[in-house]
């Protein structure tokens, strides 16, 4: 894919997945999202569904949002911190199993981790109402982004700091690069 390709969907499963995979590729871009996630505590696949939808010119609406969050949120909370927090802990600590052993542990929660942030990308992207978003890039997708990610914020009572305002225009002009 060339620097300027817009993300072609490999699948036509799940274009969000793709989406986010080539976004969070892209320079700084895994760097913002962490801080993001580390500022706010809020979930960084909702981040990229909110880059997702703005991209494709949709501004998610409250009852939608809320609509996510009630249903979704909890797999989040539930196997994604989980697994994050467990691979987190034993990056720290190898203890008396050997090196070896231990990395290819660490490796497998990593794949498992990742195939359950897959699982709730695709749970977000088939409840979303696809008829509202157009197939190309909006003009308007940085406003929508921003847009989307305030909401999010707000419907999670967790205000935006400087810090995790910085990581999103760097994620949204990291976008705006790509035209």
């Amino acid at each position: 894919m060339s620097k300027k390709a817009k993300p072609a969907s490999k699948s036509n499963a799940n274009p969000f997945w793709d989406f986010s995979i080539w976004l969070y590729q892209k320079d700084d871009v895994a760097a913002n999202c962490l801080i993001f996630q580390e500022e706010t505590t809020l979930n960084v696949n909702i981040l990229l569904l909110c880059c997702w939808a703005g991209w494709h010119g949709m501004a998610i609406e409250p009852r939608i949002f809320e609509d996510l969050l009630t249903r979704y949120d909890p797999w989040y909370h539930q196997v994604i911190l989980p697994l994050r927090r467990l691979r987190t802990r034993m990056k720290h600590s190898i203890g008396a199993i050997q090196a070896d052993q231990f990395h290819a542990l660490r490796a497998q929660i990593k794949k498992l981790e990742l195939h359950a942030e897959k699982c709730q990308q695709d749970f977000l992207f088939h409840a979303l109402p696809q008829s509202t978003m157009g197939a190309e890039k909006s003009p308007l997708f940085q406003s929508m982004i921003l847009e989307n990610i305030t909401l999010y914020a707000k419907l999670q009572k967790t205000p935006l700091n400087t810090a995790s305002k910085t990581a999103v225009k760097a994620i949204i002009s990291r976008l705006a690069t790509e035209m």
